[in-house]
């Protein structure tokens, strides 16, 4: 099945959420240090793996550290390996080993994308808190907190013209797991305030990431949104639910969240695409 503009809708979402949280939010911290040797769940790659799940990507984040390469030593060499941004990891081909370092920036809040519903996220789910020191270690595969589910809701259209103009109405529902109220009601507050913003809807083309959570190319968000002049998407609300203090207890100690409902709003014409 090709691409749809539902598909495009979410994933270019989840880069503009991506984007304010570290632009506007400052969510990032800086690492350097030593990867270990992790369990791999490819055949073809060993995993090496940093403290810290995902890693920033986006070039245009003033400050941040977008990695190209890792360490054996002094040397830095940019081939033979895969970065894999999403899990905060180096996949590195065939049976090559050794002792690598990396430096980067983190994200302090990770994002996934689920088709899980919040009872299932919160209470069938197991996570793993972000790590407070550098001896702490987290498999490649943990989802790891803070962090926010994003499920996407395909919602309805409505036509508004004879033409085959119809709005498009659809939302995004995000469980918001953090470790801090602090952090919380930071990354809250600045969502709060994007009601009736727009956010640029990425091409196929503008779409950064390789199966394996590599790069395609250098992936540069400021540029995309300076030149979307014309597909652009209308955060029509948002609503903000937080946990009640039993359902955070539940979660665990130190755990604090809520669900955040985004609502959009397209003007398009639906039958051509």
């Amino acid at each position: 099945m090709k691409l749809t503009f539902d598909h495009q809708l979410e994933q270019s979402f989840l880069f503009w959420l991506d984007n304010t949280l570290i632009e506007e939010g400052r969510g990032f911290g800086n690492f350097s240090g030593a990867l270990y040797s992790g369990q791999s769940p490819f055949s073809d790659y060993r995993v090496y793996a940093s403290p810290y799940r995902q890693w920033v990507y986006d070039s245009s984040m003033s400050g941040a550290v977008v990695p190209s390469g890792i360490y054996s030593g002094a040397t830095c060499t940019t081939s033979g390996h895969v970065l894999d941004f999403n899990d905060g990891a180096v996949l590195v081909s065939g049976n090559t080993t050794g002792n690598f370092t990396a430096s980067f920036s983190y994200k302090e809040i990770n994002i996934y994308s689920t088709q899980f519903s919040e009872q299932v996220v919160l209470y069938d789910k197991k996570y793993s808190a972000n790590p407070r020191s550098r001896s702490q270690r987290n498999n490649i595969t943990d989802k790891v907190y803070p962090c926010m589910f994003v499920r996407y809701e395909e919602g309805e259209n409505e036509r508004l013209s004879f033409e085959g103009m119809f709005a498009t109405r659809s939302k995004a529902r995000v469980t918001f797991i953090s470790d801090s109220p602090y952090l919380y009601r930071s990354a809250v507050s600045i969502l709060r305030d994007k009601k009736e913003k727009f956010f640029p809807i990425l091409a196929e083309s503008q779409l950064p990431f390789t199966s394996y959570g590599a790069l395609n190319s250098s992936f540069d968000y400021s540029e995309i949104c300076a030149n979307a002049t014309g597909n652009l998407s209308f955060i029509k609300n948002i609503r903000i639910s937080n946990f009640s203090e039993a359902v955070n207890a539940i979660l665990g100690d130190r755990v604090y969240g809520g669900i955040l409902e985004f609502e959009f709003e397209n003007h398009r014409f639906a039958h051509n695409a």
